[in-house]
């Protein structure tokens, strides 16, 4: 809301708003403390972002027969890493339109926290790897502080992992925009990336091999936005 309002008074026509004296004094208030903000956010991000990629897990694959055999053979490969007792089934999305379209299922279960005591990325460093920031750039947009602040501030740690099939093609973020542009579609056709159609029904068909192509640990939900980036 704060953001709206400072980009309203910012380019709201003259004749329209007709700014007063209080007007400007308000503008002026909700500008400051929209940086105020985001400044809190940003510092925050850069401080208290921790990453952690768990090479052991990228590659290994498993079988599912079943919903339920599949979360079974999830939660045997990653019994070290994620708070027992507190995964909440059903947590793979089978026919999800993600995992129905392009073969992919994109997860996130509570990890211990103590994951995060070394062998962690963080600061700008890791910004730059995740796509937050291109090298030229030094700070983050306000809605991506925003958003990575209030995960960090809820102390919570999670286990990310992304499940793929045998046929799933790692598009650039380019590719995955056009592919976007037509939602109509389970592939994009036109778009030159197009590859076989996965699960094409709401009920997928079993046994479906699946392979872990990332994995990470991170006090963020939200790590992966722009390095795995699909519609």
């Amino acid at each position: 809301m704060i953001k709206h309002l400072k980009n309203w008074f910012a380019s709201a026509p003259e004749q329209n708003r007709r700014p007063g004296a209080d007007d400007q004094h308000c503008a002026g208030n909700i500008a400051a403390k929209a940086d105020f903000v985001f400044q809190r956010n940003s510092q925050q991000v850069l401080q208290a972002l921790r990453y952690r990629e768990i090479k052991a897990l990228m590659g290994r694959t498993f079988r599912a027969t079943s919903q339920e055999s599949g979360e079974s053979e999830v939660l045997a490969l990653v019994r070290d890493y994620i708070q027992q007792g507190q995964v909440k089934e059903p947590f793979l999305s089978f026919g999800s339109g993600p995992h129905r379209r392009f073969g992919l299922m994109d997860l996130r279960l509570p990890a211990r926290k103590e994951l995060l005591d070394s062998d962690t990325e963080s600061g700008l460093d890791l910004l730059m790897s995740l796509d937050f920031l291109d090298p030229d750039e030094k700070q983050l947009m306000a809605e991506e502080a925003e958003l990575l602040a209030r995960d960090i501030q809820t102390g919570e740690v999670c286990l990310c992992l992304m499940l793929v099939e045998p046929g799933f093609r790692n598009w650039s973020s380019a590719q995955w925009l056009n592919i976007s542009m037509d939602l109509t579609q389970d592939v994009a056709a036109d778009s030159g990336t197009k590859t076989e159609t996965f699960n094409a029904g709401e009920n997928p068909q079993f046994p479906l091999e699946l392979r872990i192509a990332d994995a990470c640990v991170s006090n963020s939900t939200h790590v992966w936005m722009y390095k795995h980036v699909y519609w």
